[in-house]
């Protein structure tokens, strides 16, 4: 691994099987869920494990422009929680950085107040679409000024919004979550639909926070205006990001590494269960359990995969996933199929053209057919600059992947992967990785 920290380029290559074990990175979606719940409890929350990333930073620091406290001590974070009506006028603007989730999840959170807030953030941020929790929120009374539902954007929260039913066009859990915060303050009984389930982290965690929320089929029943306790928070490991780890001791030979303390969410485990089936050597065990989630520790060995397919209906189980997914179908046997994949033109970047254009640059046949990405596996040739866009997941997948090609592979913009996984070059070196830094 080369870094050139003038030109932010990074090279890796690998002589070596990876071997060891690491724990987990902590869930980048449990914090920020834990810190904004946390601040409008009642009394004092200890967040333990809470992932320490760009993403999550602008979280926390937009709490504390809330007038919510929040601080550290030792290795452990601590909230003092404002109950659900104690929030106060932003001091400043909310810098989200390039967190949508933080975006949204904020957008949910300050809805049902009176005062203004204006939200920014980098140039990434800033292109992506934000119509579908702005279209809820205006059907709530919610008051907006932006550019093609893109940030910067101000928003005028109503202070008199009522309980409330809502289905989305789509699944998304962010979505999701910023109706179950808007709901919170709204009096009465709110009902969000769900024909197609989503990671429900929000709604397991004001399970264990015993706020009064059910799921009754593909209902979620949400009880208005009701204060809760803070509790203490442990935040497990992150699959989404353990998911560049595994997926490297699949493809690079005579590999064997263990995983600690991964959250074992049903919601969060499609990308697993889809390398399995491809012929992945990957074992899970030690399950056990953090009150409001599951864990368990994953064994993974070197492994011949083969192609396989993905359906439209997979979509919200794998958002994050399908970059090193496609990793995967790359160093597999056969034409891999990746199904009704149009959500991913509005991430970090257009994740859709820049997987499909970056595999083509590194010898692997890669075609976009309407909303279907096909695959077909091959060696990788290296030799080439890949512009990861500012989309972290784009650089650890495509660093990933050069791992194994033929000749070095450049990754431009390798800086953003802090934004979710700040330990990923230590743990690569942890495992033995090969690198130099300059």
């Amino acid at each position: 691994m080369e870094k050139n920290n003038k030109l932010n380029i990074i090279s890796f290559w690998q002589f070596l099987p990876l071997q060891g074990e690491v724990s987990a990175s902590p869930d980048k979606s449990i914090s920020h869920r834990a810190l904004v719940l946390a601040s409008i409890a009642n009394g004092t929350t200890k967040i333990t494990n809470l992932l320490e990333s760009k993403d999550i930073f602008s979280t926390l620091k937009a709490l504390a422009n809330l007038g919510v406290k929040v601080y550290k001590l030792h290795s452990e974070y601590y909230v003092d929680g404002v109950g659900i009506k104690g929030l106060n006028k932003p001091k400043n603007a909310i810098n989200v950085g390039n967190s949508g989730t933080s975006l949204r999840l904020l957008m949910g959170l300050l809805a049902p107040f009176s005062f203004k807030s204006f939200f920014y953030g980098d140039q990434s941020l800033s292109s992506r679409s934000n119509q579908h929790v702005i279209k809820m929120l205006e059907n709530l009374g919610v008051v907006f000024e932006h550019d093609d539902y893109k940030a910067p954007l101000l928003m005028k929260g109503n202070n008199n919004i009522l309980n409330s039913e809502y289905e989305p066009l789509s699944p998304s859990a962010q979505l999701k979550s910023a109706f179950i915060l808007v709901s919170i303050n709204a009096p009465g009984t709110s009902v969000y639909y769900e024909a197609i389930p989503t990671r429900d982290h929000t709604e397991n965690l004001l399970k264990y926070l015993d706020y009064p929320i059910k799921t009754e089929d593909s209902k979620i029943i949400i009880e208005g205006d009701c204060q809760f306790d803070a509790k203490d928070i442990e935040v497990p490991g992150d699959v989404s990001s353990s998911l560049f780890l595994i997926v490297a001791a699949l493809i690079i030979p005579d590999s064997e590494i263990t995983i600690r303390n991964i959250c074992y969410n049903p919601r969060r485990f499609k990308a697993i269960e889809i390398l399995q089936k491809m012929g992945g050597n990957i074992t899970i065990i030690n399950e056990s359990n953090v009150i409001y989630e599951k864990t368990v520790d994953i064994v993974i060995k070197h492994s011949v995969l083969k192609a396989f397919q993905t359906e439209a209906s997979d979509f919200a189980d794998l958002i994050d996933e399908y970059p090193i997914l496609s990793v995967a179908a790359a160093c597999s046997k056969g034409k891999s199929v990746f199904k009704g994949l149009l959500g991913l033109r509005n991430k970090e970047t257009d994740r859709l053209m820049a997987i499909c254009n970056n595999l083509n640059k590194m010898g692997i046949d890669a075609e976009i057919i309407g909303d279907n990405l096909e695959i077909t596996g091959g060696s990788p040739k290296g030799g080439v600059l890949i512009d990861s866009e500012y989309d972290h997941r784009l650089a650890m997948s495509f660093g990933i992947l050069s791992m194994i090609s033929k000749d070095k592979v450049r990754i431009k913009t390798y800086d953003m992967i802090s934004t979710s996984y700040p330990g990923f070059f230590d743990d690569i070196k942890k495992l033995g990785g090969s690198y130099t830094s300059f």
